[in-house]
């Protein structure tokens, strides 16, 4: 049934593969950087606070910046691709009440 399913979302979306291409790619990094985020404080503290490695402290915050200024970026393409999806004609997706009634 989940084949099924796929199989019956490509016709739909055949039109849009490279905004959903793109979406998954914003999400990829989205989630990439939550984690690399939450390692890098631990490596924040561990390898240039308590060390007083101040040079490492401000490359790794340097670090964080570009990405944080990225992470901005690629979220709003991100939102923007998916209200984009969103907008498409409804007409398009009747195949949503179809799959609800079986």
């Amino acid at each position: 049934e989940l084949i099924w399913f796929f199989k019956t979302l490509k016709k739909y979306i055949a039109d849009y593969k490279w905004q959903f291409i793109l979406l998954f790619i914003c999400l990829i990094f989205d989630a990439a950087f939550d984690s690399i985020f939450r390692a890098s404080l631990k490596f924040i503290i561990d390898a240039a606070i308590v060390p007083q490695n101040y040079r490492l402290l401000v490359l790794i915050l340097s670090l964080l910046a570009v990405g944080a200024f990225l992470y901005i970026c690629i979220g709003v393409l991100g939102l923007s691709l998916g209200a984009r999806l969103i907008a498409i004609s409804p007409t398009q997706f009747n195949w949503v009440n179809s799959v609800r009634h079986c």
